[in-house]
């Protein structure tokens, strides 16, 4: 089994908050996160008892993806230049 991006896991952590802030009971709360996420039904109550210590959802950010690239080397001095700050 892969292990959950970052992505993922807020969304499920964002799920498990929603069910919790409507007062779905914790066993139904566990079944249906584990169903709708693929997860084990301990995971799942993993998420629950995580989201209870949540005063807010969590954001969900973009998947990354790592990337190697070659490129001509006045290209590479022009970008680290774009990535110095300004000063």
């Amino acid at each position: 089994m892969a292990r959950s991006t970052k992505t993922n896991k807020a969304r499920q952590l964002n799920a498990a908050f929603a069910m919790l802030r409507r007062n779905t009971p914790l066993p139904e709360a566990m079944q249906c996160l584990a169903r709708e996420f693929d997860l084990s039904e301990r995971q799942a109550y993993r998420y629950l008892a995580e989201a209870t210590h949540l005063k807010r959802p969590v954001e969900v950010c973009e998947d990354t993806v790592p990337i190697t690239l070659k490129v001509p080397a006045g290209t590479a001095r022009l970008l680290r230049r774009m990535q110095e700050p300004a000063g």
